[in-house]
């Protein structure tokens, strides 16, 4: 018999078993949920425009950051699933359900039968806060009265879960984006059509609230944080600038680098000056210690000579004013010097003086020339203008040195001057850069508001939540599948783990298993009242049956011994001697049966048996000797009679369970056949109609019902006849 067979004929022979138990639990468990809760579901589509919608920062660079796309989808999801949201979703909810709820009547925010409930459980403290006429106030108490305490109501109906209101119900609410778009989608599912309808649009109107107050603290804390840092660099700004203004002013100084460049070049023209007019004065000094040792006489009546020296003081005055003219020329003004006369103008004059000098020297000398003095005239005006070449030189060195203290006062007066304004120019520079800084912060902080306010406009519900009429499907035809399915594989497993444990031996395939042996035919039981009627005719046919597979082996010309053993008593091995002689008798067959008993050695009580083979030839000369032996517990049959018998049939009890003893007798008969071990065969007896069909074929009643139950019970079998 093949496996599948097996498996077949396992589960169909405990059919009721495997149909009354699960029919039961599928029974039980329909009636137990009849009454199963409904739920309601309703969803919302949330578009948020992180992607394809417009922003200022995104059309200025032209791209899409994909990863900041998706930080902030998951931004907007965790706003929604956020205990600050989920907490004033739960406190709005509640307060519509106090204030507009009614115990009696369905209203568009709760059913009655639902309300019932939250009403009586809400203490007299929470119900004194409600105001029926209006929403808002009561949610202004209910929010001035929430606290996180252990003992605050509120708080309490929120963290520990009760009805609509608690966090765990609330995190059930599914939030998912809709693929790789930027929609969100919101889904609630309960058991009261209005609160789920109502939920989500709380929870829509709370996840817009939250999103812009996160989004508008962010932007507008940062702009009042760089609005008040320019005011303040603006302040200091505008103090160093008065201050390098009253500096300014008081030192005289409008441009410090130039002033400083027309103070170096009077510098260098006041060392140039100076050494020119100190080698003009040695030079003219010279030239004149000469003429005058040559010609001495005649240049001290010139001297003497009083229009002369006013000529020549007068030359000399103008030399004095042409000096400091010439030296701060263009720079008396830059420098806060003394005015002086024209330059021009004075070279003119000058010039004029000089030349009044020279024709009244000239007119001297040739006075002079024709009277007593003899003196030329061109010895005269060298003369003359050595003199004035010196009187210049002198006045000039008188003016540098009575400027030198000048120009060193002006170093002196300056050079702290360029210190401070180098410290004010790094001090204005550095706040200008920070002020700089400040205002393209303070530009990103609006231009950020700007595109907060763009996001939050960008953010529409697309799909706003319906009011949902019609209740979902119900899991009760799930449960009740799942209970015959669990059922029916619980019993068969327990049946599976009876069969593999058990040590029944019931049928021939598990006989066979746990023995070792064939089994070669089976009797049946009266244990079934259904076909008790049909027990006479059941039991000739397995006898037949028997009877068949004993001659199948005779051995014709020579005496066949067929022995009948069991273990214990009361097997049924006299019945079934019995049976089978009975039956050959109606054949026509020539045997001789023998009951232990007989076989007893008369002569000797301690022999229980004939010695040898032999000894029992001596019974009788017919071919076939049908012995039935005494239980094995009690006696030890000989070697010889069962190796040199033809068959010997082993009688155990279906219904018996197979023991270690059982396993240690036929141990010891396998052990005393020796070589011929094929010769042990088992005959099960008590056994069920259907064991004894496994080898009888169909057994009677042969009606319709019969039949079928046969033909499905030997589907498949090979060894199955009718």
């Amino acid at each position: 018999m093949d496996v599948a067979t097996r498996i077949f004929r396992f589960i169909f022979k405990r059919k009721w078993w495997l149909i009354l138990f699960p029919m039961l639990s599928t029974i039980a468990v329909a009636y137990f949920t009849k009454d199963l809760t409904r739920k309601y579901t309703s969803s919302s589509v949330i578009y948020t425009g992180v992607i394809s919608g417009y922003n200022i920062e995104t059309s200025l660079s032209s791209t899409i950051d994909m990863v900041q796309s998706n930080t902030q989808m998951e931004n907007f999801l965790n706003i929604i699933r956020s205990y600050t949201t989920l907490q004033n979703v739960s406190l709005k909810l509640y307060t519509q359900h106090m204030v507009y709820g009614d115990t009696l009547n369905d209203t568009k925010y709760i059913l009655a039968s639902h309300f019932d409930p939250i009403y009586h459980h809400a203490p007299a403290k929470i119900k004194a806060l409600v105001d029926k006429s209006s929403y808002d106030k009561t949610l202004e108490n209910f929010r001035n009265s929430i606290k996180n305490e252990y003992d605050n109501y509120l708080y309490g109906i929120f963290m520990w879960d009760f009805g609509y209101y608690g966090k765990k119900t609330l995190e059930d609410i599914r939030v998912n984006r809709v693929r790789a778009s930027d929609m969100i989608e919101i889904s609630y599912t309960n058991n009261d059509p209005n609160v789920v309808y109502q939920t989500l649009l709380l929870l829509n109107e709370e996840f817009l609230y939250q999103y812009s107050k996160i989004r508008d603290e962010e932007t507008d804390k940062a702009i009042e944080y760089f609005e008040s840092e320019l005011a303040r660099i603006d302040k200091l700004i505008k103090a160093a600038e008065n201050d390098q203004k009253k500096f300014s002013i008081a030192n005289k100084v409008i441009n410090y680098e130039e002033q400083t460049k027309q103070m170096a070049a009077i510098n260098s023209n006041y060392q140039l000056r100076l050494q020119d007019a100190t080698l003009t004065l040695n030079s003219s000094q010279s030239l004149i210690n000469d003429l005058e040792k040559r010609f001495g006489k005649s240049f001290d009546t010139i001297k003497n000579n009083e229009d002369f020296i006013d000529r020549l003081k007068a030359v000399s005055s103008l030399s004095n004013q042409m000096a400091l003219t010439t030296i701060f020329q263009g720079k008396s003004d830059t420098l806060n010097m003394p005015s002086s006369t024209s330059y021009y103008a004075l070279q003119h004059e000058l010039k004029k003086s000089e030349d009044e000098l020279v024709k009244h020297v000239e007119d001297y000398s040739t006075f002079t020339g024709t009277g007593e003095i003899l003196i030329s005239k061109d010895i005269a005006i060298e003369w003359l203008k050595a003199v004035m070449a010196k009187e210049k030189a002198q006045e000039e060195i008188l003016v540098l040195e009575s400027i030198e203290k000048d120009i060193d006062a002006m170093y002196v007066e300056y050079s702290p001057i360029g210190i401070y304004l180098k410290q004010q120019d790094r001090l204005m520079s550095f706040l200008e850069k920070e002020y700089m800084s400040a205002l393209d912060n303070l530009n990103q902080a609006k231009l950020r508001k700007k595109n907060t306010q763009m996001s939050a406009a960008n953010l529409k519900i697309m799909t706003p939540p319906q009011l949902p009429l019609k209740a979902e499907p119900t899991k009760r035809k799930y449960f009740v599948l799942a209970a015959a399915l669990g059922t029916f594989v619980f019993i068969l497993g327990m049946l599976l783990i009876m069969e593999l444990v058990g040590k029944t031996l019931r049928d021939k395939d598990r006989t066979e298993r746990l023995t070792g042996g064939k089994v070669i035919a089976a009797l049946p039981g009266k244990r079934s009242f259904r076909y008790r009627k049909y027990y006479s005719e059941h039991l000739d046919i397995a006898i037949r049956n028997l009877s068949n597979s004993i001659f199948n082996k005779i051995r014709y010309k020579e005496r066949n011994i067929v022995n009948i053993i069991s273990f214990s008593p009361y097997m049924g091995k006299t019945d079934l001697r019995t049976k089978l002689t009975d039956h050959w008798n109606t054949i026509g067959r020539k045997y001789r049966s023998i009951d232990w008993k007989e076989a007893l050695n008369k002569n000797d009580r301690e022999v229980m048996y004939p010695i040898n083979y032999n000894d029992l030839l001596t019974f009788g000369t017919e071919k076939i000797l049908l012995i039935e032996h005494r239980d094995i517990s009690n006696e030890i049959i000989q070697r010889d009679i069962l190796q040199n018998a033809i068959i010997n049939i082993l009688i155990l009890d279906a219904e018996t369970s197979w023991k270690d003893t059982d396993k240690i007798y036929y141990q010891n008969l396998i052990d005393l056949l020796g070589n011929y071990p094929q010769s042990l065969v088992i005959c099960l007896t008590n056994a069920e109609k259907s064991v004894v069909e496994e080898f009888t074929g169909q057994l009677p009643p042969y009606n319709f019902i019969s039949n079928l139950s046969h033909d499905i019970y030997n589907f498949g079998s090979t060894n199955a006849r009718r």
